[in-house]
């Protein structure tokens, strides 16, 4: 995998965490503000953060991945 390639896929996930960290600000809101918002206004907003944060993980283990294999190729 080029540099370049990895930076590409390092800005995408920096993307994704911003808006990981959106929805958990958000979240944060919903659960020590309850008086002023209700609970079920945010539902999908942890369904949200779930998926995401699952994907996120995933994207993050696959580039690790690639870029240790890229590195262990140009070792050789």
């Amino acid at each position: 995998m080029a540099t370049k390639e990895i930076a590409y896929k390092i800005e995408k996930l920096q993307t994704d965490a911003e808006k990981i960290n959106s929805i958990t600000e958000a979240l944060f809101v919903a659960l020590y503000r309850q008086d002023e918002y209700g609970k079920e206004e945010y539902e999908w907003a942890f369904i949200s953060l779930s998926e995401m944060t699952m994907k996120l993980r995933d994207d993050l283990e696959k580039l690790t991945n690639e870029a240790f294999d890229s590195y262990r190729k140009e070792a050789s």
